[in-house]
């Protein structure tokens, strides 16, 4: 059994008093790697069935004030979701919307995530960001 991953509760206050609550159970990432050769970067949260077909989803870059990779919002601008995380939330300084490459594992927790043309998006994507 695996552990459980980290769940961040945030929310926001819509007035009359009404609270909505965002909750993102957070996964982190073990592996960051560049293939120059497509563009391409790939988050590894954890081995995945090579039977696994990728596909598109939604997301948002999450990038420091560098334009390093922070993480990856999965959340499709909804409230709840996934976040695959490689660096620290403070780091955090700006985001961008993407569509990503994902594959999911049996449980339907993110696996692998993969970004193409990052180096349109990301400042170097060659030079792999600290972990946190």
């Amino acid at each position: 059994m695996r552990p459980s991953p980290e769940v961040a509760w945030a929310g926001a206050h819509v007035g009359d008093g009404v609270y909505i609550p965002h909750m993102l159970r957070e996964h982190r990432a073990t592996t960051y790697r560049y293939d120059s050769g497509a563009d391409r970067v790939v988050l590894v949260v954890r081995p995945a069935s090579a039977t696994k077909t990728p596909a598109s989803a939604p997301a948002a870059l999450l990038l420091d004030a560098r334009r390093a990779l922070v993480g990856v919002d999965l959340r499709g601008g909804k409230p709840m979701g996934e976040v695959v995380m490689w660096g620290a939330h403070e780091d955090v300084a700006e985001t961008r919307d993407v569509r990503v490459l994902l594959v999911v594992d049996d449980d339907g927790d993110p696996a692998m995530v993969t970004i193409e043309r990052a180096s349109t998006l990301l400042a170097t994507p060659d030079k792999t960001p600290e972990t946190r």
